[in-house]
């Protein structure tokens, strides 16, 4: 079951290793193959002898192999970054197993058998007398070795002796169906019917997976691309303490460092931002809210933003950050009146960013852009606002959420008794989230942690129920699609599944912007620390960088 749950996490593999290989050396590749075929089945029909028929034949199957081991040098010479030194291991199956993961030694074991079927299928093709053919098996355990010798000069990979080991077993496997096919094509013509049922059978399977494997592939891959061209289009964050220069002080002396605008100055360190890092703004929308702040004659119809949440992930560290944003943050956001008309900029809720807009993507692009403010102007690659009665799908999508009630909530529902552990039902997830005690100070807060809460549990769950069913964030993409308004397309959803199913997660990660609750006027105010939050960016977003002058940078105050 365990090898099963990492199936997915093999498909990201596959395809990982498999987008830095250059396309145009795919297309090229998988030309030649298709000609390839073409050559060996139009061979019987050639106006030519029986042994330049044969000859054809076998010169189309061994280019056929070596296409085949061309694209598995390629994967392992592109995809794989050199290592300090060469390796080699030579005790069986001891690497695999001592790492202590059975399920990933099982994926290992038989992946790396399967890879050298095709390899036995190609030998057992080739037309020679039956002296030859046994001698010619010799190529399979060759053919490996000298991938493994391969990836041992160039260092980018472990003279494996598990590899060379399963390569072998593998062709031996694909030899051995290749002999069994022929010996039965070659009985009577029942046993021919069979085995052509049979054989087109498993090519319709093998085709549908590896149609089934393209789509994610370029969805994949679509979606990495897009989301990485809009970082490269994005500035950093303009932190206000940053210094003008690339000098530093250190003992009471200047040391002249080469200027990199790149680099940010703080307390004598250098700082880069992290610009793949990923960012993303999730929002839950209610629209069922009476009672609205408004200010006379401003729009407020498009409901308001009460769950405001940043996805930020890291495809480099491969980790993955949630700050929750009080809905009450007092910040800076654009109004409008009924009209549409602009009114210009005022200090008020971060939630109604979103109801002066229009309740679609207007509103979401003045969320993005306030919330972004908010944040040292941080880049944000996309938005997705959700209606909070949607989550009842999301949370029955997984199989219902596990959290602990943190406090007592049985007006809302009998189950709901502090310290009790349940599993939500997607009416319960919905009162779970929403809940808020107006009549108590810090009441959003309070809501903000269940909301936490509940975040952590489901993303947990979600990714066991995508390990599962890995076609789950299509699906609910779909589903959900008339409950959303978001600029991300399903290329970008498929990616992001497939990131967070690898990322580091705990509740640690998640954390809420720093601040504290006032009351206002007539609602409740959230005023972000500031200082607090130069540093929750500095932490989060950006890494400590070498320079050229060692122990020196900028006093970043």
């Amino acid at each position: 079951m365990k090898a099963i749950i990492n199936f997915g996490k093999v498909l990201e593999t596959m395809s990982a290793e498999l987008e830095k290989v250059p396309f145009s050396f795919l297309i090229m590749v998988l030309s030649a193959v298709l000609l390839c075929i073409a050559v060996y089945f139009t061979a019987a029909h050639l106006h030519i002898t029986d042994t330049a028929k044969i000859k054809v034949r076998n010169i189309s199957v061994i280019s056929m192999l070596l296409l085949y081991l061309g694209i598995i040098l390629s994967i392992t010479l592109f995809t794989r970054v050199p290592m300090k030194e060469a390796k080699v291991n030579l005790i069986l199956f001891d690497e695999i197993f001592r790492a202590g993961y059975p399920n990933r030694a099982i994926v290992r074991i038989f992946g790396n058998i399967l890879l050298f079927v095709p390899v036995g299928v190609f030998i057992q093709l080739i037309r020679s007398d039956g002296k030859k053919k046994y001698f010619l098996l010799l190529v399979i355990p060759l053919c490996s070795l000298f991938i493994e010798t391969i990836q041992f000069q160039t260092r980018t990979g472990v003279f494996d002796i598990d590899d060379l080991v399963c390569n072998t077993l593998g062709g031996f496997l694909g030899f051995g169906l290749a002999m069994f096919y022929r010996y039965v094509f070659s009985k009577g013509r029942k046993f021919k019917i069979l085995i052509r049922i049979v054989l087109v059978c498993f090519t319709l399977c093998v085709f549908t997976g590896m149609g089934g494997f393209g789509v994610y592939h370029t969805y994949r891959v679509m979606g990495k691309n897009s989301l990485l061209q809009k970082n490269t289009l994005s500035k950093a964050p303009t932190l206000e303490k940053e210094s003008k220069d690339a000098k530093g002080k250190q003992d009471g002396k200047n040391e002249e460092q080469a200027y990199d605008p790149s680099l940010y100055y703080h307390d004598g360190k250098a700082y880069r931002y992290q610009e793949n890092v990923i960012n993303i703004l999730c929002m839950g929308i209610d629209k069922r809210t009476r009672e609205i702040e408004t200010i006379p004659g401003i729009s407020g119809k498009g409901g308001q933003a009460d769950a405001v949440f940043l996805l930020s992930l890291n495809p480099d560290t491969r980790k993955m950050k949630i700050f929750g944003i009080s809905r009450d943050t007092m910040t800076a956001i654009k109004n409008y009146d009924y009209e549409g008309n602009y009114l210009g900029e005022e200090k008020n809720h971060l939630a109604l960013a979103y109801a002066y807009g229009d309740g679609s993507e207007k509103s979401c692009e003045m969320m993005k852009e306030a919330v972004s403010k908010l944040m040292y102007n941080l880049p944000i690659h996309g938005y997705a606002a959700i209606n909070l009665e949607a989550v009842s799908k999301l949370n029955d999508a997984v199989g219902g959420v596990t959290v602990t009630i943190p406090e007592d909530m049985e007006y809302d529902d009998p189950a709901f008794q502090k310290g009790a552990k349940i599993t939500l039902t997607g009416e319960q997830a919905m009162k779970f989230i929403q809940r808020r005690d107006i009549t108590k100070s810090g009441g959003n807060g309070m809501r903000m942690q269940r909301q936490k809460t509940y975040i952590l549990s489901f993303l947990n769950a979600a990714k066991g129920t995508i390990r599962k069913d890995p076609s789950l964030p299509v699906k609910l993409y779909q589903e959900l699609s008339k409950n959303m308004v978001t600029n991300l397309g399903l290329d970008h959803a498929v990616y992001l599944a497939t990131l967070m199913l690898d990322t580091n997660f705990s509740g640690d990660d998640i954390q809420m912007l720093p601040g504290k609750t006032e009351k206002g006027t007539y609602y409740e105010e959230f005023h972000i620390d500031q200082d607090q939050l130069y540093d929750v960016i500095l932490d989060n977003f950006y890494a400590e960088a070498e320079t050229e002058t060692k122990n020196s940078g900028g006093d970043g105050s």
